[in-house]
């Protein structure tokens, strides 16, 4: 398959998922990357990757998230149980229903594009899931509610779904510049919570974009100490 940066769709469900896709490697044992954007920016950030991808044996596919069009958008009473000051049984019904329909993307994906499957080594094949920044939370419902799947869609997650990179055993994670709060980690103390909380829309992305395109000098990266952070 040729390499193509033109969005296509998968249908999961009722809903429209949006993704680039780079293409199948030559190599019949390529693994294929899906990556996951964070809040604020949708899958073309992740654009100028794709053409890099063959060179190493992959096959890189971006998603837009639901929300971020051409994805299908959200009802409003999908999102009554998430945001401040939610309690957790409230918001978990979004989060088991995301963490299905990414799980159900992946195994459409896979089923419908031919991809080969986890070689026995989980060296090669298969799918390494990748949420960055705000879609760590995203990931981690895959594997949370991975019991809530049809039983046709959890064995073949199973047969596809790999990472490799932490250890030899299946079934890791990539979470890259993932938020704090879904890992259980509190807020650096002197990170200043206040853009989120900014009314007028353009003044929060730019905000957001200078926040999360500056460099810090840190007090130290390898002390293990929160409090050594800067951001």
């Amino acid at each position: 398959m040729s390499s193509s940066t033109a969005l296509k769709t998968l249908k999961v469900f009722d809903f429209d998922y949006a993704y680039l896709d780079s293409g199948a490697p030559a190599s019949p044992n390529y693994t294929t990357w899906v990556i996951l954007h964070g809040m604020g920016f949708n899958g073309v950030v992740f654009e100028k990757i794709l053409p890099l991808a063959h060179a190493h044996n992959l096959r890189v596919v971006s998603v837009n998230r639901r929300g971020y069009e051409p994805s299908s958008g959200f009802a409003a009473e999908e999102l009554e149980g998430i945001g401040f000051g939610k309690k957790y049984d409230e918001a978990e019904p979004f989060y088991r229903g995301q963490g299905i329909e990414i799980a159900t993307f992946l195994t459409k994906f896979a089923t419908q594009e031919g991809i080969s499957p986890t070689d026995p080594n989980g060296s090669t094949g298969g799918i390494a899931l990748i949420g960055w920044s705000l879609a760590s939370i995203h990931v981690l419902t895959v594997l949370a509610y991975v019991d809530a799947l049809a039983e046709d869609t959890r064995s073949t997650l199973q047969k596809y779904l790999h990472t490799g990179l932490f250890s030899c055993e299946p079934s890791h994670f990539i979470f890259a510049d993932a938020s704090a709060v879904p890992l259980g980690i509190p807020n650096i103390k002197t990170h200043d919570v206040g853009l989120w909380f900014e009314p007028d829309d353009r003044k929060r992305f730019d905000a957001f974009f200078e926040w999360a395109t500056a460099h810090y000098v840190q007090k130290s990266v390898t002390s293990e100490n929160i409090d050594d952070y800067q951001l």
